[in-house]
């Protein structure tokens, strides 16, 4: 594989980075205009559309990831080497064999894990606090002796599963380090396997 290769596919992980980052400030800028319009219009039902849009999110999102993970452990097993780049084997090794050793642990401040949390799981956020407001009026709403129908039941239901595959994503593809793990070894493997063929 040539130079040329490399920096593809270095060009490829940087475009899957940014891609990301415009697809969060869609869905900041989208939440935030719902949740105004809910507000002004003091609509109880315009609080769950966030969850249309925070769901294909963070499956896109997970998508992104395990393209770039999977880029980036193509390129440890297959391009680089003592002799070129080693940026992705570097951060790969930085990551699980020094902090790995307990005398080479680094404690993250709070700041860093907020900042860790609220990349990773900011879909998650979102959708809790849209459910929790749904759920916050219609409960104000049966105290004031208004009752609860069926729709808002299921709504309140769906609403909450939502909220829990958006967990599940967020948690499984939040820890880049083993999705990266996972696509070494396969690579590895496919590598070894072609090497008999030939």
């Amino acid at each position: 594989m040539s130079t040329n290769d490399y920096n593809n596919l270095r060009d490829e992980i940087m475009y899957s980075r940014k891609a990301q980052d415009k697809f969060a400030i869609f869905l900041y800028t989208t939440v935030a205009t719902i949740i105004g319009f809910a507000i002004n219009f003091h609509n109880a039902y315009l609080f769950l559309l966030p969850l249309l849009i925070t769901l294909p999110f963070s499956l896109k999102i997970a998508d992104y990831r395990r393209t770039i993970s999977n880029l980036a452990a193509y390129m440890i097993v297959f391009l680089e080497n003592k002799n070129s780049n080693q940026w992705e084997t570097d951060n790969y090794n930085i990551e699980s064999d020094l902090f790995r050793k307990k005398k080479m642990k680094i404690s993250r401040s709070k700041t860093e894990i907020l900042i860790h949390s609220l990349e990773n799981y900011d879909s998650f956020l979102i959708s809790v606090f849209c459910t929790g407001v749904f759920m916050y009026y219609k409960i104000k709403q049966y105290s004031s002796n208004v009752g609860w129908n069926a729709h808002d039941v299921i709504l309140t239901i769906l609403s909450i599963l939502i909220c829990v595959l958006i967990l599940i994503v967020c948690i499984r593809y939040s820890k880049y380090q083993k999705l990266k793990e996972k696509r070494i070894e396969k690579w590895r493997l496919y590598k070894a396997l072609t090497l008999k063929d030939e």
